[in-house]
């Protein structure tokens, strides 16, 4: 039994599942407190995750110091002295991951329309916020303190990139669409990639002298980050569009359970996300393993998905019963990381306090200059740029914690002296963000609510007769890709929400769902009207979508055939009328010769307004 007692291994793992434990509960309860307190949860994890980790490793220490008879009881199984070290550090690997899973997500806006649409935004945005934190904490710290040149340039470098984690767990949360997240989520991407690059060059050229960085070694890394991107895209659109089928995969699996768990998906959001996370953990690992940066293969193969593949993947990252969990880890895990005695020191005190401010001018500015010039609305330069307070991000992540820079003391003692600002900018930025995109939330709710009196001026006379235009207006998909109705019930009103048309997704997808309960709305000949009344619309809205071309949902039609047609309908609740005479208008057109096609062309031609006008 001695020899056991005292195996490291055995004492690790004890001391992991102890402190694990303490951390998250500590958290938990730190959340629930600062929520009510009307700071968010963000804050309240972080504290605890401080006071379950320096807090308690202090305090531990004393006891251990103070009733040496104690440490020696327990040091069998979790000596206090060692155990918070043991469990840290191996719970470090969930950071990157976590990260990029974050990143991955925000690139559901980098669809080239989107891109198309909001690039001058989102481009000067991300420039001047990226050009004024550079300058004004690389200057201020050159200037104001010891640390030279080099290294206050990697200063700034560090200061381009933010955090995307709070702005995601709030714009999700609240369901926010449109051009506030389009913009945020394209700035996000785009200081991403930019970090990567001119931290670890900086990092390479001022500290390591610039070895490593050559032609050759740049051409083995874009390689390397492409092949992984594609491979991780794969995986994802492989696994989430179920195409592992027997048949697909005949001749390759010859075991036949291997095959039915393969072609198994009983619950597809919940796979789709255990998916993501397996793959992206995959490819964080193998890009660390190869030493190229794994936000860019992260980066780069969302962008592919945005772009060749549906939005369910992405809505699939946002459900809040999984997802909570993991952002309480990773903010728990921030929290241990707060040092608050390196604040006591005066000259590690000053460099946080001329790197956050400075850096918080840099965003604050840039982003209400780009706002003043590019948003049509002036309450968006009073929101928009507080999105861009935190500065967690992956390189200081990479930095930090996995420790991904030179053997350069006094870059590590530099790095070890800004973990107080990284975790400071969460603290401060986390409730001013939830503020803001609670105060965006109401503005779209308050659109919704004018665009809603305006339409229904008339009401009594558009209830005789609705227009076809006024209810698709541009509302059509081409070319989806879809695995049954429950999909293509989410993506049609989650094509509703992005447009401003509801503000409650979840209900209506649950409203439209409870209706196919009843009976199939698959009306034959290819088609489908799923269909709803709502309280949360004034006017019938609809969305009409094209599955890809030789593919086909299982509807339970009233014919037994596919669907490769889908109308979405959604009614006022307390106007029954307008639902069937919405109806009426909808089903009069389908039964005009070419009228799917011709719907069809001019969705390809971006001109369907215009062509309903005629019809």
């Amino acid at each position: 039994m001695k020899n056991l007692n005292n195996d490291p291994h055995l004492v690790e793992i004890t001391s992991q599942i102890l402190i694990v434990g303490v951390l998250i509960f500590l958290a938990y309860v730190g959340g629930r407190i600062t929520r009510r307190l009307g700071l968010g949860e963000i804050v309240g994890q972080i504290l605890g995750g401080f006071i379950g980790g320096p807090v308690l490793m202090s305090y531990s220490h004393k006891v251990a110091e103070q009733y040496p008879h104690v440490d020696e009881l327990l040091k069998w199984s979790f000596p206090l002295k060692e155990v918070h070290s043991f469990a840290i550090s191996s719970f470090i690997f969930f950071m990157p991951i976590y990260l990029g899973v974050i990143l991955f997500s925000i690139t559901d806006e980098t669809h080239v329309d989107r891109v198309k649409e909001n690039w001058k935004f989102s481009g000067f945005n991300f420039f001047l916020q990226s050009t004024l934190a550079f300058g004004l904490v690389s200057g201020a710290l050159y200037f104001l303190t010891d640390l030279g040149w080099p290294i206050s340039c990697i200063a700034g470098c560090l200061a381009v990139g933010t955090s995307p984690c709070a702005a995601f767990i709030s714009i999700s949360r609240r369901q926010v669409e449109g051009k506030f997240k389009t913009v945020w989520s394209q700035t996000m991407v785009l200081e991403a990639v930019a970090e990567v690059f001119i931290v670890f060059l900086m990092v390479n050229y001022f500290v390591d002298g610039g070895e490593a960085w050559d032609l050759r070694f740049i051409g083995r890394s874009f390689v390397i980050i492409t092949v992984i991107s594609i491979v991780g895209f794969w995986l994802i659109r492989t696994a989430a569009s179920n195409s592992f089928s027997a048949d697909e995969i005949k001749g390759v699996v010859n075991d036949s359970k291997l095959k039915n768990l393969l072609s198994s998906d009983t619950i597809p959001t919940v796979n789709i996300v255990l998916v993501i996370w397996s793959v992206i953990a995959m490819i964080v690992g193998i890009s660390l393993g190869l030493k190229v940066p794994f936000m860019l293969p992260v980066i780069l193969a969302g962008v592919i998905t945005a772009n060749v593949h549906n939005q369910y993947i992405f809505d699939s990252l946002r459900i809040q019963d999984i997802m909570s969990f993991f952002h309480l880890i990773f903010f728990t895990m921030l929290g241990v990381h707060l040092d608050l005695a390196a604040l006591w020191n005066k000259e590690t005190l000053t460099i946080v306090v001329i790197y956050f401010v400075m850096r918080l001018i840099g965003k604050l500015g840039g982003g209400y200059i780009t706002c003043s010039i590019f948003a049509m609305r002036p309450e968006t330069k009073k929101y928009l740029p507080l999105l861009f307070i935190p500065n967690m991000g992956a390189t200081g992540i990479a930095f930090v914690v996995l420790h991904q820079h030179g053997n350069n003391p006094l870059l590590d003692t530099f790095i070890s002296s800004l973990v107080p600002a990284f975790i400071i900018s969460e603290l401060l930025g986390a409730p001013l963000i939830n503020w803001s995109v609670k105060k965006w939330k109401q503005i779209l709710i308050n659109d919704k609510q004018s665009h809603s009196q305006f339409e229904n001026v008339n009401k009594s006379e558009q209830i005789e007769k609705i227009p076809l235009e006024s209810l698709f207006h541009d509302r059509v998909l081409l070319n989806v890709e879809l695995r049954n109705k429950e999909d293509a019930v989410k993506m049609l009103c989650s094509e509703l929400m992005k447009k401003g048309d509801i503000t409650d997704l979840q209900a209506t997808i649950s409203l439209v769902l409870e209706r196919e309960k009843l009976s199939t709305t698959g009306i034959g000949d290819e088609l489908a009207i799923p269909h709803c009344r709502s309280a949360d619309v004034e006017y019938p809205m609809a969305v009409f979508a094209y599955v890809r071309e030789g593919e086909s949902i299982d509807w339970d039609s009233i014919d037994g055939a596919g669907v490769r047609f889908i109308i979405l309908l959604v009614s006022p609740l307390n106007e029954p009328q307008m639902h069937i005479e919405a109806m009426k208008t909808i089903t009069k057109s389908l039964m005009k010769p070419g009228f799917i096609d011709g719907l069809h062309t001019a969705a390809k031609r971006k001109s369907t307004k215009e062509w309903l006008k005629n019809q």
